[in-house]
């Protein structure tokens, strides 16, 4: 999932409609009602439903651009560099935003962890290969 495609406005991404991942939590405990986990309760590391809290009440905060994210595929000379950059940037950004659940060390209860996470790997990718030693994790 390119969150830079939804960057502007991330909770009219089509992605979180009733009818596919779902949107917001409702409710006092911020409870996921739709989507192909709506409902769902979870068990570890207490039962509770998955929850969603976007970051913005019925909104999202903004998240990174493109052009930004280019930026440091095609500037960020070391690993150490660049994983800030992506850790501290749209990686903290989506977690944060989506809230609830995503927002906690036990993120992957939600599908979107999973599909955050491989956009981050393809985003490492594409950094390595825009490196002279894509092999080269110093820094």
């Amino acid at each position: 999932w390119d969150t830079t495609l939804d960057y502007e406005d991330p909770a009219s991404s089509p992605i979180l409609r009733d009818d596919t991942l779902g949107g917001n939590g409702q409710g006092p405990n911020s409870c996921l009602p739709n989507g192909v986990q709506g409902g769902w309760e979870i068990g570890f590391p207490n039962r509770h439903c998955l929850r969603r809290e976007f970051n913005n009440g019925d909104s999202i905060e903004p998240w990174i651009p493109a052009e930004v994210i280019s930026s440091y595929i095609q500037s960020d000379d070391n690993l150490s560099l660049f994983r800030e950059h992506i850790e501290y940037g749209i990686h903290g950004a989506v977690h944060l935003g989506l809230g609830g659940d995503d927002s906690t060390r036990y993120a992957p209860v939600d599908l979107f962890f999973f599909m955050h996470h491989a956009n981050i790997d393809r985003l490492w990718w594409l950094w390595q290969n825009n490196q002279h030693d894509p092999l080269d994790y110093s820094g």
